[in-house]
């Protein structure tokens, strides 16, 4: 009370307080006028583009699209909250990050990149080109690498928190491999921190843990080298089933009836790592 008394005793300060309503009142009716302006017909959303960051768009549908906009566009393209539209887009599984700008005067443009699968791993998700693991429709992300990219995709697998660790090794084994006439069709680290792997002949090769004293890469370069001729030797007696590399200097192996199952056998002779690899190197 005693406050408002000396506020209206003092001129000075009853100039300073009308001046600075005057203002607010000024601030509301020009933010009520920019709003008027913004809110005009001639403003309305009128034209949507979409555009894709990257490879065409193969999964996210024209009537995605629709639905997110019916449901999160409102207001002009001046008004609307793009935020809503863009949960919306970016909720969908195949979107890896969506961004959308506002142009002068009615038009909006959309830019969505999509994931692009490189390999599965074993909880049912899979690798994007970017190493980040997505959750993915299993017959698309399949159709995706047989039809549209032309590659196998890997199957890799590992303890909890191991997925960077295993795409790593995945992608170095793959490199050697390859090099040497051969593709990677599998690898998994087991619960006891040791490696296998999988090569497009069905042959399964036990890597080991990495305490073994010869490296991992070296004794997988030798296996690779001297692959086609121990075929050749073993081609009367039986087929390669396992390959044992637990060893520091030489391996063992063992044959059986190992077959190359039908969807190896039809798969394109390189792995989708290419891409993950092309995309690192860039």
């Amino acid at each position: 009370m005693d406050s408002l008394r000396q506020l209206w005793n003092s001129p000075p300060a009853l100039n300073r307080f009308a001046a600075a309503l005057m203002s607010t009142a000024v601030l509301i009716l020009l933010a009520l006028g920019v709003y008027s302006i913004a809110s005009r017909p001639a403003f309305a959303v009128r034209q949507v583009d979409i555009q894709s960051a990257g490879a065409p768009l193969r999964h996210v549908q024209e009537a995605d699209l629709r639905e997110a906009l019916r449901s999160g566009l409102a207001g002009t393209t001046l008004t609307a909250a793009l935020g809503s539209v863009r949960e919306k887009i970016d909720a969908h599984p195949w979107v890896r990050q969506v961004t959308i700008r506002r142009i002068w005067p009615n038009r909006l443009l959309i830019q969505i990149e999509e994931h692009q699968p490189i390999a599965s791993w074993g909880d049912g998700r899979f690798f994007n080109r970017q190493g980040e693991l997505f959750v993915g429709e299993a017959n698309g992300v399949m159709d995706d690498a047989t039809d549209h990219y032309q590659c196998l995709l890997p199957e890799l697998e590992g303890p909890v928190g191991s997925q960077a660790r295993v795409l790593e090794r995945a992608m170095q084994a793959s490199v050697l491999l390859e090099a040497n006439g051969h593709r990677l069709n599998a690898m998994a680290l087991g619960s006891q921190y040791a490696w296998q792997l999988r090569i497009n002949n069905g042959l399964v090769v036990e890597i080991g843990r990495d305490a073994i004293g010869t490296d991992w890469q070296v004794r997988l370069q030798q296996m690779a080298e001297s692959l086609s001729w121990l075929n050749a030797q073993v081609r009367s007696e039986g087929r390669l089933a396992r390959i044992d590399l637990r060893y520091a200097n030489g391996y063992a192996y063992r044959l059986g009836s190992t077959v190359e199952s039908s969807s190896e056998r039809a798969a394109a002779p390189t792995s989708c790592f290419q891409y993950f690899i092309k995309d690192r190197n860039a």
